[in-house]
């Protein structure tokens, strides 16, 4: 019996330091409740809740590509606390919400993302650089614990044009809510 209390406890406490670690705070939370309610940071993926239809995918949990939010965003990402491989996609009952990801299509639903976080959350820490073939503005702002919200915008091609997950002529951008303090290694930083 004072076994199962034991196990009990220690599931109690993992379950806790789990949460705090990926929570970034109340204004990140309250910010990601106006585009995507009821995915809460560091909680259990609400499978099966509208007005969520989230499917597995591969390396990063769950995802609702036919989800519209406010502001013109679209296709929501769920990553979880755990890999999730694309040879044998499952995801545990136990998975917490690590991250949530959105698009933004245009120039100009981009930029509301970005008046409405400012207004949320503050100034931004904005980087510039080439990743990849795309160049890049990331903007950052610092929640709890390392995370916070990163919008990345596509400033345009820096090589030939490849697909993107959006055209990055267009200004597309993505937020990832709960988002690591970006680090920016292998990438060449460029003046914003």
């Amino acid at each position: 019996m004072r076994t199962l209390g034991t196990v009990g406890a220690l599931l109690g406490t993992v379950a806790i330091w789990t949460w705090v670690r990926l929570y970034p705070g109340p204004t990140v939370q309250a910010a990601l409740d106006t585009y995507a309610p009821g995915l809460a940071l560091g909680g259990f993926v609400p499978v099966g809740s509208p007005p969520y239809t989230l499917r597995i995918a591969p390396y990063l949990g769950y995802r609702d590509s036919t989800y519209q939010a406010r502001g013109g965003l679209h296709d929501v990402g769920v990553e979880v606390n755990e890999h999730v491989d694309d040879g044998r996609p499952q995801v545990s009952r136990f998975a917490r919400i690590a991250a949530v990801e959105l698009r933004s299509p245009d120039a100009r639903s981009t930029a509301v993302l970005e008046a409405d976080l400012t207004r949320r959350l503050g100034h931004a820490e904005l980087r510039c650089y080439v990743g990849g073939r795309t160049r890049w503005r990331s903007a950052f702002w610092s929640g709890w614990n390392g995370r916070g919200v990163q919008l990345q915008v596509a400033r345009g091609p820096a090589l030939e044009l490849l697909p993107q997950p959006f055209d990055p002529v267009t200004g597309g951008a993505l937020v990832r809510f709960g988002a690591e303090r970006p680090t920016l290694a292998n990438v060449q930083p460029e003046p914003c």
